[in-house]
């Protein structure tokens, strides 16, 4: 959401292709603040999870992904920018501050500003065709550019391992209380909802598989 109405700048423009960032549940946990000469990201805490997210870790990876966004769509615009993270010690909801610098801008920045217009979320199950590996590679490389460790699970013993961790907790997770609420009202939401998840975008179970 954009928190306040300013008129059509390059600053909002960027700010407008950045609302098109994937997040949990597609909540939309941001709030812009949108200045003269810079842009202010917040956590809104009023689409938190608490159930689905207690420790906010998929609210601050969600604002992470539209403070990507927001600086591929000024880098596609031909601005530089300078980010300042966690800004404000005394407030943790202030994410990051974003100002446009002179100079020319990341040109791998530049490289992915056309995507984001074409970006979709697959929700469809996975195939079980291995990754190659020049694209693990290539992953790895990308997310150590953004300051992330990506670790590609490959050996099948560790891979059995992570499997039945995640299916343990997500055994658990459903007997966490509102968790099975806050599916609902962010998986169902009405036919012109500009957040959430629509009924339709939810891939169906495969076949012979339980709910």
């Amino acid at each position: 959401m954009i928190a306040t109405a300013v008129p059509r700048t390059p600053l909002t423009c960027a700010v407008e292709t950045a609302l098109r960032a994937p997040s949990v549940h597609n909540t939309q946990p941001w709030r812009w603040r949108i200045g003269s000469a810079a842009v202010q990201l917040h956590a809104d805490p009023l689409r938190h999870l608490p159930a689905t997210d207690p420790g906010r870790r998929d609210l601050l990876i969600s604002c992470g992904t539209a403070l990507h966004h927001l600086r591929v769509a000024l880098a596609g615009a031909g601005s530089a920018a300078e980010v300042l993270r966690m800004p404000d010690p005394e407030d943790r909801d202030h994410l990051a501050a974003v100002h446009p610098v002179p100079g020319p801008p990341d040109p791998e920045l530049v490289a992915l500003a056309p995507a984001i217009a074409e970006r979709r979320t697959d929700r469809r199950r996975l195939s079980r065709r291995p990754v190659p590996g020049d694209l693990l590679a290539t992953l790895v490389g990308r997310a150590a550019a953004q300051g992330a460790l990506l670790v590609p699970v490959v050996d099948e013993g560790r891979r059995d391992r992570l499997l039945a961790t995640m299916a343990e907790a997500a055994v658990l997770q459903r007997a966490v209380p509102g968790y099975a609420a806050e599916l609902q009202q962010w998986t169902h939401r009405y036919a012109q909802a500009r957040d959430g998840v629509p009924a339709a975008a939810v891939a169906p179970q495969p076949t012979g598989t339980a709910m």
